[in-house]
C-alpha cells in the first residue's frame, strides 16, 4: 500500500463485510442490496481513480445518496459508511479534519442509538488514520526530496570528479608538450648553433686548405672542439630531461600494484631499502613481471585480504619479496606463472624461492650487475 487511499479503501471493505455479515445475521435478504453495494464499491473505486478530475466531487455525493437509501429501505447499519464519504469530499474541497469531524457528528441525529457507537468509533478511527497517514507521507515525501537532492549532489560530484580527471589528463599532455617544446628549443639553441657553426667552418676549411693548410687545420682542431662541446651540452640536457633509473622501476612497480589490486578488497604494502640504483633496467624487467604473475595468483587462488611486497638491495643481492595472508598450500605445484618466474630469475644468475606454509610467499635473490655486465646483458636482449 503505497498511499492513503489504499488504506481508505481497505477501511471501507472492512466496514461492508460488517454490514454484510450483520445484514446476514437478520435473515432478510433483499436483491437490492447487492445493486447497492456494487453501486457503492464502483463509486467508492472510481472516486480514487478520478480524484484529480475536477468533477471528480461528484462520486462521493453519489456515494452519499446510495448509502443513505441503503440504511434507511434496506438495513439502517449501512449508515455507519457515510463517515467514509464525507471524508472523501472535505479531502476534494480541502477542509481540515474539524470539519469533517463536525459534519460527521451531525449526522447522528438521523441515525438509531444502538448504531451510534459504531458510527463514532468510525470518525475517530479515520481522524486517527488520517493525522498518521499526513505524517507518515510527509515523511516519505520529505526522505524522496533528500533522495533526489542526494542523486543530484552524487550526480553532480561525479561530473566534478570525472571533470577534473579530464582536467588531469589535459595537464599531464600540456606538461609533455611543454617539456618537448623546452628540449627542442634547447637542442635548437645550443646545439643547432653549434653545428651550424661547425659546418661553416669545416666548409671554410676546405676551400682554404690548398691556400693555407695551417689556418684550414686550426679551422678543423676548433671545430672538433665546439662539435666536442656540443656533445657534452647533448649529454647534460638528456641527463636533466631522463629520470633516474630507480624512479622509473619503483614507479612501474606501485602502478603494477595499483592496476592489479583495482576492483578487489586486496589491499597491498610497498617496502624498499637500500641503493635502487643498483637495480639495472633488466632487473627491473624481471622483478615486475614477477609482481605481477604473483599478485595474479593471489587474487585467484589464495583468498587473501593484503599482499606484503619488499624489495632490498643489499651488498651482492637484490632480494624481492611478495608475500599474502591467504590460505597457502603445503606442497607447491609449479605451473606455468611459477615456473616461468623462476626460469627468469635462473637466466638472470639468480633464483626464486616459493613457500606456502604461512599464506603464500615468493623470493627471488638477483645479483646486482656491473656496469659492464649490464652492458653486455642488455646488449644481447
Amino acid at each position: 500500500m503505497k498511499n492513503r487511499s489504499d488504506y481508505l479503501l481497505l477501511l471501507r471493505v472492512l466496514i461492508i463485510v460488517y454490514c454484510i455479515y450483520d445484514y446476514i445475521e437478520e435473515k432478510v435478504f433483499s436483491t437490492n442490496i447487492v445493486i447497492l453495494l456494487l453501486i457503492y464499491i464502483i463509486t467508492s473505486v472510481s472516486y480514487y481513480v478520478l480524484i484529480k478530475h475536477k468533477n471528480s466531487i461528484i462520486i462521493p455525493v453519489i456515494s452519499i445518496i446510495v448509502i443513505l437509501y441503503s440504511s434507511i429501505y434496506i438495513n439502517n447499519l449501512f449508515i455507519v459508511l457515510l463517515p467514509c464519504s464525507i471524508y472523501d469530499i472535505t479531502k476534494a474541497i480541502n477542509l481540515n479534519e474539524i470539519i469533517f469531524s463536525v459534519v460527521s457528528i451531525v449526522m447522528l441525529i438521523i441515525m438509531s442509538v444502538s448504531i451510534q457507537p459504531i458510527y463514532v468509533f468510525i470518525v475517530l478511527l479515520i481522524i486517527m488514520l488520517d493525522s498518521i497517514f499526513t505524517k507518515h507521507f510527509a515523511r516519505i515525501d520529505n526522505l524522496l526530496k533528500e533522495n533526489d537532492l542526494l542523486r543530484e549532489k552524487n550526480y553532480n560530484y561525479t561530473k566534478e570528479i570525472d571533470d577534473l580527471k579530464s582536467y588531469e589528463k589535459q595537464v599531464l599532455y600540456t606538461t609533455q608538450l611543454e617539456e618537448r617544446n623546452s628540449l627542442s628549443q634547447k637542442m635548437h639553441d645550443k646545439i643547432g648553433h653549434t653545428i651550424a657553426a661547425s659546418l661553416m667552418q669545416l666548409e671554410a676549411a676546405k676551400f682554404i686548405m690548398k691556400s693555407d693548410k695551417d689556418k684550414a687545420e686550426g679551422m678543423i682542431d676548433n671545430s672538433i672542439k665546439v662539435l666536442r662541446d656540443g656533445m657534452d651540452d647533448i649529454r647534460i640536457t638528456l641527463r636533466k630531461v631522463k629520470p633516474p633509473t630507480e624512479q622509473l622501476g619503483i614507479n612501474r612497480v606501485k602502478m603494477v600494484l595499483e592496476d592489479c589490486t583495482k576492483g578487489t578488497e586486496l589491499k597491498y604494502s610497498l617496502v624498499y631499502t637500500g641503493d635502487l640504483n643498483k637495480i639495472k633496467y633488466s632487473h627491473w624487467s624481471l622483478i615486475i613481471e614477477s609482481i605481477k604473475e604473483s599478485l595474479t595468483n593471489t587474487i585467484k587462488y589464495s583468498n587473501a585480504s593484503n599482499v606484503e611486497v619488499a624489495i632490498d638491495v643489499l651488498n651482492k643481492v637484490i632480494r624481492v619479496f611478495v608475500k599474502d595472508n591467504g590460505s597457502g598450500i603445503i606442497n607447491v605445484k609449479k605451473g606455468l606463472g611459477l615456473s616461468g618466474i623462476e626460469q627468469r630469475c635462473i637466466d638472470a644468475g639468480g633464483n626464486a624461492l616459493f613457500d606456502g606454509s604461512d599464506g603464500f610467499a615468493v623470493t627471488l635473490l638477483l645479483p646486482i650487475l656491473k656496469e659492464r655486465e649490464h652492458e653486455y646483458k642488455t646488449s644481447n636482449m
